[in-house]
Formats: structure tokens, sequence, C-alpha cells
């Protein structure tokens, strides 16, 4: 999209599942093969890491470097270029759906049951989630701002220190999530808006306490 409209600039037809960028000329997507925008077409296409499957999301910079996850329960990383390798993650840890940083040593992947790992820029260690749902998303504003969402309207918030609940009167799935700092939390159902709906399914969640 370049504020105007649409076009396609990959033809490829390997899955794809996730797409992060930190700029107009720096973006990642990742699913079947990993593919990198630095602001010239074509993209260029990378091959998963040995033994890796599908990955499903990523999040990452320049300066971070690159993180990527998969239901499997694995973990890929690269700090520039095309490199991707598998990073060593906890044992007997799968199902991760999602991942979300503020920096390359403070990055968060969530998933089923309630499982939060976090990477301090030297390893993934185990975090106390407080649910047993699972967990389709994670977002933050900043490192001591996070919000993880999933299963059953499931909402929780990390302030630095450990992860609370967060009251969204909500059932459904929560399977997307974004925030506009000083605004608001956007996140969406598990019945995913796209541009052919009306996008009733796009959920507000206005903060008046200390999240902003």
């Amino acid at each position: 999209y370049n504020g105007s409209s649409w076009t396609q600039p990959w033809t490829g037809t390997q899955n794809l599942n996730g797409i992060w960028g930190s700029s107009s000329s720096e973006v990642v997507a990742v699913g079947s093969v990993i593919l990198h925008y630095d602001g010239a077409l074509p993209w260029t296409e990378v091959a998963l890491p040995s033994g890796v499957g599908l990955l499903r999301a990523v999040w990452g910079s320049q300066s971070a470097g690159y993180f990527a996850v998969n239901t499997l329960g694995e973990i890929v990383h690269t700090s520039g270029g095309h490199v991707w390798t598998e990073m060593q993650a906890p044992e007997g840890w799968n199902y991760l759906m999602d991942v979300w940083g503020s920096a390359g040593d403070n990055v968060f992947a969530v998933g089923r049951e309630g499982r939060i790992l976090h990477y301090d820029g030297v390893s993934w260690q185990v975090m106390y989630s407080g649910t047993g749902e699972f967990l389709w998303s994670v977002w933050g504003f900043s490192g001591d701002n996070v919000f993880a969402a999933g299963e059953n309207g499931t909402l929780i918030h990390y302030n630095g220190f450990e992860w609370t609940p967060v009251r969204t009167d909500l059932s459904t799935t929560i399977s997307g999530i974004w925030g506009a700092p000083g605004q608001a939390l956007f996140f969406t159902d598990r019945y995913f808006c796209n541009i052919y709906a009306n996008c009733s399914n796009i959920h507000r969640l206005l903060f008046t306490g200390p999240f902003f």
C-alpha cells in the first residue's frame, strides 16, 4: 500500500501467516517461507532454517533483529541480512501463536494454555501469566506496558513485573491486538475483519487508568 492503492509485489504460492514492518523500507513476512522488503522490489525470498516448520508470527526491527514463532514451539531469529537460525526454547513449550518486543532484549512470545515466554537478550524464560486460556496475540506500548489476549475474552497486562487480568466483558476469542498510544487499545475477534467485511468485530477498549 503506497498511501492510495494496493499492489501485489510478490506472487509466490507459499503460505504467509504473519507480517511486521518497522519502517516503510523494512518489512518481513513469514509462513512457509520468509520474505524481506528493504524498500526496493522485488521482495527477497529466504528459506526457513532446516527442520523448522510453518512460521506463524514475526516481530522485530533493524536494531533488534527479527524473531518469528510457530505452533511447533520453534523460535527463529536473524540479527540482520538473510541468515535465520533457530533459537533454544524451553523444552516442551509448543504452540506459540504470536511474538512482540520493545527491544532485542525484551521479547515476548505467547500461546496455548496461557503460555508466555520472555527473551532477555540471552535466553528464553517461562513467565507466569495467571491464566490457562489460549493466548493468541501480544502487543505493547512499551516494555513495561504490554498486553496479551486470547480465548473467552481474555486480556492480561504486564507492568514490567507481573501479568494481571484486565476486564473486557467479551466472551469471544481475541485474535489480534494493537494500540494507539494515549488513545485506545484495538482488537479483533477470531472471525477476522478484512477488506470485504464491515469490520463490526473490531473492538476499541478505552482506558482511563495507568495503562496510558
